[in-house]
């Protein structure tokens, strides 16, 4: 039997925390990926959720370890800092936004996630050939400047929590923007 990695126990923790919030009724999974990268050895773990009878807009927590990660952990250096995985927490949902509006949702995120978050918003149109239709939406993305370690996994559980937060502050939104 092998010792799982921090990236698998955080994965777990993660999921687990996810699926609570489905089975309390606060949040739907929509999508779900766990990847392994061969080429580079890295890890990716990806889980979305939306809140329920309300698909318009869509967060997801994304889980990264790389080969360096994983070697660090390996390895047991006590003064790497390469130990653990990065976390990124994404929205997404259909509506332009415009730069007043991307920076008065900013700081409504901040006010959920804290002020030393790193948080970008960008807009895009698609467009289709075919129909010459289009279709624009917004992604705000939540990071954290650093790696979580497998001692922090209570700031996963958090981190859940403000999703649930900021889907509802964003759905109360979606009409002004």
């Amino acid at each position: 039997m092998f010792d799982p990695t921090a990236f698998e126990n955080m994965k777990v923790v993660l999921e687990g925390a996810i699926y609570d919030k489905e089975l309390d009724g606060k949040a739907t999974v929509t999508n779900r990926k766990d990847l392994v990268n061969l080429s580079t050895l890295s890890r990716q773990y990806e889980i979305e959720i939306s809140l329920p009878d309300h698909l318009t807009c869509r967060s997801s927590i994304l889980l990264e370890a790389t080969i360096e990660n994983l070697a660090s952990e390996l390895l047991e250096r006590e003064s790497d800092s390469q130990s653990g995985s990065a976390v990124t927490v994404r929205f997404t949902w259909p509506c332009r936004m415009d730069e007043k509006e991307a920076v008065q949702l900013i700081g409504s995120l901040e006010t959920i996630w804290g002020k030393e978050r790193i948080i970008d918003v960008s807009s895009t149109v698609q467009y289709s050939k075919a129909g010459g239709s289009h279709a624009s939406y917004t992604v705000a993305s939540v990071s954290f400047g650093r790696l979580v370690k497998e001692e922090q996994m209570d700031d996963l559980l958090m981190m859940t929590d403000y999703m649930v937060d900021s889907l509802e502050m964003l759905e109360s939104l979606n009409g002004e923007f």
